[in-house]
């Protein structure tokens, strides 16, 4: 016997009323399956577009981090190429030489103090200079920190500028510079 049989026997065996019973009970059965799968597919579907979302984020965030680490190495190697150049600069010579030429030694306070600490992971160590200058005009403060400026290998680090006698200023700066540290293996 053919299924379609069977089920037109048993519909038909049945009265009217237990057969709008069973029509009703199998039409109500396939609208909650298909509701429950509407209801899974909607579900899993905005479950993967936040996941596609959080991807997406976590991927601009490593471009971020990519680019980064590129610029971070780029600064590097320019930072060690500048380094290279003059693998025997002393920032205390530099920087006394540097007041001889503009004329400002007699208005250094005291002799410049510098100190070394070590940064970066063993990889370079940071020189500072500081220095305390009087009686200086505006004019040769200006030529002081052009000229450091234009000297790739210092940066400053602190000035402090504070009032002196007559239409003087007085002035504590702090230059500094990077050196490599070598391995003692």
């Amino acid at each position: 016997m053919n299924i379609l049989e069977k089920i037109s026997l048993l519909l038909l065996s049945k009265e009217q009323e237990d057969f709008y019973k069973y029509i009703g009970g199998y039409a109500l059965g396939l609208f909650i399956i298909c509701i429950s799968i509407i209801g899974y597919y909607y579900s899993a579907t905005s479950n993967l577009k936040s996941n596609l979302q959080s991807l997406y984020k976590t991927q601009q965030e490593c471009k971020l981090l990519l680019e980064k680490v590129k610029t971070i190495e780029q600064q590097k190697e320019s930072v060690d190429a500048v380094l290279n150049t003059e693998k025997s600069f002393k920032i205390k010579n530099y920087f006394e030489e540097l007041l001889r030429s503009l004329n400002l030694t007699p208005n250094q306070k005291r002799d410049a103090e510098v100190t070394e600490e070590e940064i970066l992971k063993n990889q370079y160590s940071e020189i500072k200079l500081s220095a305390q200058l009087q009686g200086i005009s505006m004019k040769q403060l200006c030529q002081l920190l052009e000229t450091l400026e234009k000297k790739e290998r210092l940066y400053t680090k602190d000035l402090t500028i504070t009032k002196g006698r007559g239409p003087t200023i007085d002035v504590a700066i702090t230059i500094g510079t990077l050196k490599q540290v070598t391995s003692k293996d």
